[in-house]
């Protein structure tokens, strides 16, 4: 039986991964800080062999039981998912917040992909979801941007370096998305939601599994009108493109 495991699994796109996977005959391996979540997911998954991992990754000590069970071996499939960001200016946010970012969306993911890359066979897959904003960076997510631009570098690398053995990695990058994470980052509940250009967590999944059947190259931006904005600011600059979204957050 395959095996997959997935960071941020009890919610938003980690849990549409972990539930199209088991569909797809996978067992996986739900890794989150919520065991509740987590457990009440794994008995609603099709299938067997699935497990259930807590662990806060942004602690370097609690992600080791994650790290040495990818080190074992016999995974085929790494989903790093886990992610968190935050509304505000940087100066004004808390170090000990950007301090568990910065673990979370870098620190955590390089230490598995590190695990999962040495085990790694022929035909493995490593995905590695960043955002959109790893293109565009956006004022009042400085950090968080530019953690996400650092995994769609990272990855990119990887690609290349793993190409010879077999081994495909690819960076995906939503852009808005309906799930919780605009409630975590301190967004104002009361501000104008993007419909027109939101994906579901299901729909960014969908495209992902389409990608590793391909498994052409290593970036895949989800949604036309993110492809659309990425390249858009490959035309104007990433200044030029930053001005815009500040422009468009202060309107809503």
């Amino acid at each position: 039986m395959r095996r997959a495991m997935v960071t941020g699994a009890s919610m938003g796109i980690g849990n549409a991964f972990a539930r199209r996977l088991a569909q797809d005959g996978w067992a996986v391996t739900l890794v989150a800080r919520s065991r509740e979540r987590l457990e009440t997911l794994a008995a609603e998954l099709p299938g067997q062999g699935h497990e259930v991992l807590q662990c806060d990754l942004s602690r370097p000590t609690a992600r080791v039981d994650a790290v040495e069970r990818i080190a074992a071996g016999d995974w085929q499939l790494l989903v790093n998912n886990a992610g968190f960001g935050q509304v505000g200016a940087f100066h004004e946010t808390s170090m000990d917040r950007l301090r568990d970012m910065m673990e979370v969306n870098c620190e955590a993911l390089v230490e598995l992909s590190h695990a999962f890359l040495r085990q790694a066979d022929r035909g493995a897959m490593l995905v590695n979801v960043a955002s959109a904003l790893g293109y565009l960076s956006n004022p009042n997510m400085a950090l968080y941007s530019a953690t996400k631009a650092f995994v769609v570098a990272f990855s990119e690398c990887l690609w290349y370096e793993n190409r010879d053995r077999d081994v495909f990695v690819l960076c995906v990058a939503p852009g808005a998305t309906m799930t919780e994470f605009g409630r975590h980052a301190g967004r104002d509940p009361d501000a104008k939601r993007t419909k027109l250009i939101e994906q579901t967590p299901e729909q960014v999944v969908d495209e992902t599994m389409h990608a590793l059947v391909r498994r052409r190259g290593p970036h895949l931006v989800t949604g036309a009108p993110n492809r659309f904005g990425v390249g858009l600011g490959r035309v104007i600059g990433r200044v030029g493109t930053m001005r815009l979204m500040a422009r468009r957050d202060r309107r809503r």
